[in-house]
């Protein structure tokens, strides 16, 4: 019997399903492309899973069942166009009207379908007041542990249905409508967003209203609606006290400096160097969104040097500070570069410090300093195993040196591996890389890892097959006896599939089977999974 109750179609491609699971009853909501690829998802399920099983169950359940619902669905259809056409317009009216009154989803439908035929002032904004009511009809739980515990955000989908109107109403040319839908949108989610809890507010996905303004940017580029009054649009917003911490704040920012040079560019300059100074914190990401705003305004009116000047005076911001390195290095100027780096690498953290000495590494190269190339790279490799800086590296040794050099590096590489899975698989690809096969097996004998058997074996399996089965062998035993559970006994199934391709492999697998059916008789799983795999 299927856990998925209430199956329906929402929307135009939104689904929606209730499922009776382990942890009580769970809402899904799914949105598809036309042939039903999932785009959008969500599950108050307790998984911690994205996506959880529950989206592929119901993904699955409308596969299966979306001829049938269409099929109603056109029989509804068809049955209420045949009721249409015996009944009077004031009859259907009325019905709507009685309907409405009662019914928001019906109110809601007619809204977005049918708002742009309201008669209107000019210049006033009739949708302001739709939006006003949809955005206070978000249901917003005061419990936040509902939204912890559940992995749920704020559904937004009703604005976002407003968004996919005012797309339609730009592709239909109806750029009145379309520009209307966008101000009001970002208008009055500010004013909702000012009533909300805080503490609900990092459950609101803020970035959606980005459509909007991107919407409203493409209009106006495109010369669909007036620049200049855009622009005057967004000056007179900022100023308004309720986008004060909101990313609506950035984006009208975003959106002036757009036109700014074709209309107000002394203007725009004061604003954004007033918002600097405002800002206090010259490292913070605020700081660094308003000074990427200047200097895309300059570059695009062709000011380099003012780019250059912005570039140098923060260098606190690690994107420009990587630029006017990058600027010297181009110009030979390592000594300046060097410094740059240097002084980065101070007060940073070992985790972030790779882009830097990539950089210090390109210096090096430049000014055949071998002994920072191979200090450099050693760097690198001891803490993950590169073949690019793996080649640098060796190309720093005379080939007398190499031994022992690669040596030093094999040993690091396995000693590390004690503590560290992956430096086992470091390992075997240094080793491989310098083709030492012999090594290369010692080193399998002693891990006994059967994860790297399985990506390696084939590197010696075809020279030495009782070997690489031996091999497996080992690691197999070591594995099966310190694991149990379902997944670890699929997994030696998988191995033993792998084993039977070498050559000798059936009969060596069969012995493994009939061992463990011995060895390991009281595990009810494993012998269940191998009478499955292996008859």
């Amino acid at each position: 019997m299927s856990k998925i109750h209430n199956l329906r179609q929402s929307a135009q491609n939104v689904w929606e399903a209730r499922y009776f699971g382990n942890y009580g009853e769970y809402s899904i909501k799914l949105v598809l492309d036309e042939q039903l690829v999932l785009k959008e998802y969500s599950c108050s399920c307790p998984s911690d899973r994205l996506p959880c099983k529950h989206i592929f169950f119901m993904l699955d359940e409308i596969k299966i069942k979306k001829d049938s619902l269409d099929n109603v669905a056109d029989k509804n259809a068809n049955l209420v166009s045949a009721i249409l056409q015996n009944i009077s317009f004031d009859e259907l009216r009325k019905f709507i009207i009685d309907e409405a009154k009662f019914s928001e989803e019906l109110t809601r439908s007619i809204l977005l379908n049918f708002s742009d035929k309201l008669q209107r002032n000019s210049g006033e904004n009739i949708y302001s007041d739709i939006l006003r009511k949809d955005f206070a009809s978000i249901e917003i739980y005061e419990d936040e542990d509902h939204y912890q515990d559940q992995y749920y955000s704020v559904d937004l989908d009703i604005v976002e249905q407003w968004f996919e109107k005012a797309s339609e109403f730009a592709k239909q040319e109806n750029f009145l409508d379309a520009e209307a839908i966008c101000k009001a949108a970002i208008e009055e989610y500010a004013a909702w967003l000012s009533v909300i809890e805080s503490e609900i507010k990092e459950y609101i996905d803020c970035n959606f209203q980005k459509d909007f303004f991107d919407l409203l940017k493409i209009m106006a580029k495109n010369g669909r609606i007036d620049k200049m009054a855009l622009y005057d649009y967004c000056q007179n917003e900022i100023k308004k006290k309720k986008y004060e911490g909101l990313e609506s704040f950035d984006y009208f920012n975003d959106l002036a400096a757009e036109f700014a040079a074709d209309i107000d560019p002394a203007g725009f300059i004061a604003l954004q160097t007033n918002l600097l100074e405002k800002n206090g914190n010259a490292s913070s990401y605020k700081a660094e969104r308003i000074l990427r705003r200047l200097i895309d305004f300059y570059t695009a009116t062709d000011q380099k040097d003012k780019v250059e000047k912005l570039i140098d005076e923060n260098l606190q911001i690690d994107e420009f500070r990587k630029l006017a390195v990058e600027k010297r290095i181009a110009a030979a100027n390592y000594g300046d570069a060097k410094e740059m780096l240097n002084e980065k690498l101070k007060n940073c953290s070992e985790w972030n410090s790779k882009e830097w000495k990539k950089l210090l590494l390109e210096i090096a190269q430049k000014e055949n300093d071998t002994a920072s190339i191979r200090k450099l790279t050693l760097e690198f490799l001891q803490k993950e195993f590169s073949k690019q800086y793996f080649e640098i590296y060796k190309s720093t040794f005379s080939n007398n040196k190499w031994e022992t050099a690669f040596e030093d590096l094999y040993k690091y590489y396995a000693d590390a591996s004690n503590t560290y899975m992956i430096f086992k698989f470091y390992t075997a690809e240094v080793l491989l890389y310098e083709n030492k096969i012999e090594l290369l097996i010692e080193y399998f004998d002693k891990c006994r890892s059967l994860e790297l058997m399985e990506k390696y074996y084939g590197h010696i399996a075809q020279k030495f097959p009782e070997k690489t089965l031996e091999l497996f062998k080992k690691a197999m035993d070591y594995y099966a006896k310190n694991n149990l559970g379902r997944e670890y006994y699929e997994y030696i199934a998988k191995i033993l599939k792998i084993i039977q391709k070498i050559s000798g492999g059936i009969q060596f697998a069969d012995n493994i089977i009939s061992e463990y059916r011995i060895t390991y008789k009281t595990r009810r799983a494993m012998m269940e999974i191998l009478t499955q795999k292996f008859h």
